[in-house]
């Protein structure tokens, strides 16, 4: 980062946290450390942030706006796809894990740092300016109220108890319906 001056965001709920482990690399995207600020123009901080990041954005082309790809603010979407009325801001770096502190500026251990969608944290977080955008650069994290990643239960998946399956489908040999890898029935009576 070649702007060397820092800023730190209000309290704020976080989405995507990858501060452990990078998120790995899509398509033009690198793999990377992240974490998504949702903000809410409504809260008198947040909108200061969010008139702090903006001027940011527009410093090298003015004519950006929400949401295009190298403005760093974007619309946050909810679960259905559809624009929440709030703002989606995420800060990355190439480098970590990132530092990580509790809501009592204690450093966490890594085995213990599994953010959650809905957490609560602050960010500190820098910037550099490139071609006609700005990069959210992430420095820490300190986490005001850790909601933990729990992975989910079966119950969570829509799955209930069924009837117990064989302890071992390896060792049986092939019902008709069941072909060895590499034969084929003769005749296919599939419709497409």
């Amino acid at each position: 980062m070649s702007n060397k001056e820092t800023f730190t965001t209000p309290k704020c709920v976080v989405e995507w946290a990858h501060l452990q482990e990078p998120q790995p690399a899509q398509g033009k995207f690198k793999e990377s450390y992240k974490i998504t600020a949702v903000l809410d123009a409504s809260n008198e901080e947040h909108k200061k942030l969010l008139g702090k990041i903006k001027e940011l954005g527009l410093h090298k082309n003015n004519k950006l706006k929400t949401g295009e790809s190298k403005f760093p603010i974007k619309y946050h979407v909810d679960e259905e796809g559809e624009k929440s009325g709030l703002f989606a801001v995420s800060f990355k770096t190439a480098y970590g894990p990132v530092k990580t502190f509790d809501a009592g500026a204690n450093l966490m251990l890594k085995e213990k740092n599994f953010v959650a969608n809905g957490s609560e944290c602050k960010i500190s977080w820098g910037f550099d300016f490139y071609d006609e955008g700005v990069s959210l650069y992430l420095n820490a994290v300190q986490i005001i109220n850790l909601i933990e990643w729990q992975g989910g239960t079966a119950d969570d998946f829509g799955f209930g108890v069924e009837e117990a399956a064989p302890e071992d489908f390896k060792d049986k040999e092939p019902t008709p319906q069941q072909a060895e890898p590499g034969e084929q029935e003769e005749e296919d009576d599939l419709l497409f």
